[in-house]
C-alpha cells in the first residue's frame, strides 16, 4: 500500500515541478522511495541521524537533503550555454526598462524571463548591477525580545564589552524610548498613527495586528512593536477563538511550505496558523 501512493507521487507532475526546482540537491526517485518508506514506518517522524543512515549518506551530508525541502524556489541564470548561479525571483519583479543584476562577480543585463522552464537569460553589462536578495525579517521570541527591553532598560550590557558607536546607538535608543520598568508596553504618537511596543515576540505581534485589524485592513507589526494604539491591542487579548485565513490569506502564508499543494486544506490551514500565530 505505501509503495502505491509513493509511487503515485513520485509520478506525478506536481512532485516532477518540486524536482526541478530542486536542481542540484534533487535525490533520485529510489532515494525519496527509501525516505518516504522509512517515515511510513516510523508513523511520519524520524530524526535527522536516523534519516541520515537510512538514505546513507555521511555525518552532516544530510543537509542536502533538507535543503530539497526548505530551500528557495531559484531561477537559473543563464549566458549562452554556461550556467551563470540562481537567481531569486523577487530580483526580478518592477517595472524597469533594464533590469541589471549582480551575479557570480559581475554585472549582468536580464534580457528574457522563461517562467515556465525558470530560466533567466542574461548578457554581460557595462553598467554596475545591483545584488539583491528576497529576505524578511527574522520571527524573534518572546524571551529575546523581552532580552531587547531588559538592555534598553539598563542602558548596558552586563560583560559584555560595547564599542563607542554602540555605546551611542544604545543610549540613543534608551534615549528615544523612555521605557519604563513599570510598564510592560509603552505607545507614542508617529505622526498620524499610534505604535504600541509590546516587546511581545513576532507570532504575538502578529495575532494583536490580525485582531486589530478593522475590514480586512492590514496592520504592520514587527517583533517588537506593532502600530496600533494600546488598548486597541489589548481589548481582545482574552479572545481564544481559532484564527480563521481566508483563502487568499492562506495562499499567501503557505508559500514558504513546500509541498503544500500536497497538503489538505485543513491541515495546511493549522499547519500555517500554528507557525504564524501565537493562540
Amino acid at each position: 500500500m505505501a509503495q502505491d501512493w509513493i509511487g503515485s507521487l513520485l509520478a506525478s507532475p506536481i512532485y516532477a515541478s518540486q524536482r526541478q526546482l530542486a536542481a542540484r540537491v534533487a535525490l533520485h526517485d529510489d532515494k525519496m522511495r527509501t525516505l518516504l518508506e522509512a517515515l511510513t514506518e516510523r508513523g511520519g517522524k524520524l530524526s535527522r541521524s536516523a534519516l541520515a543512515n537510512r538514505l546513507g549518506f555521511g555525518r552532516g551530508h544530510y543537509r542536502d537533503l533538507l535543503a530539497f525541502f526548505s530551500g528557495t524556489q531559484l531561477l537559473t541564470g543563464r549566458c549562452g550555454s554556461a550556467e551563470v548561479g540562481y537567481i531569486d525571483p523577487s530580483m526580478l519583479t518592477g517595472d524597469e526598462p533594464r533590469r541589471l543584476l549582480l551575479l557570480a562577480g559581475r554585472s549582468w543585463l536580464v534580457k528574457e524571463i522563461e517562467w515556465n522552464k525558470k530560466v533567466v537569460w542574461l548578457e554581460p553589462a557595462k553598467e554596475e548591477g545591483k545584488a539583491r536578495w528576497m529576505g524578511s525579517a527574522r520571527s524573534l521570541t518572546r524571551e529575546v525580545c523581552q532580552g531587547i527591553r531588559a538592555v534598553i532598560l539598563a542602558g548596558d550590557i552586563a560583560g559584555a564589552h560595547l564599542s563607542l558607536r554602540a555605546k551611542s546607538e544604545l543610549q540613543s535608543v534608551t534615549d528615544d524610548l523612555a521605557l519604563s520598568p513599570d510598564a510592560d508596553f509603552m505607545s507614542r504618537a508617529e505622526g498620524a498613527q499610534v505604535r504600541t511596543w509590546t516587546f511581545a515576540g513576532t507570532k504575538q505581534n502578529r495575532t494583536y495586528a490580525r485582531n486589530t485589524s478593522i475590514a480586512g485592513s492590514r496592520v504592520r507589526f514587527d517583533a517588537l512593536s506593532v502600530q496600533a494604539p494600546a488598548d486597541a491591542l489589548f481589548s481582545r487579548a482574552d479572545d481564544t477563538s481559532a484564527v480563521q485565513l481566508t483563502a487568499q490569506e492562506l495562499t499567501a502564508d503557505a508559500k514558504g511550505i513546500k509541498f503544500a499543494n500536497l497538503i489538505p486544506s485543513v491541515l495546511l490551514h493549522m499547519t500555517v496558523v500554528a507557525r504564524h500565530f501565537s493562540m
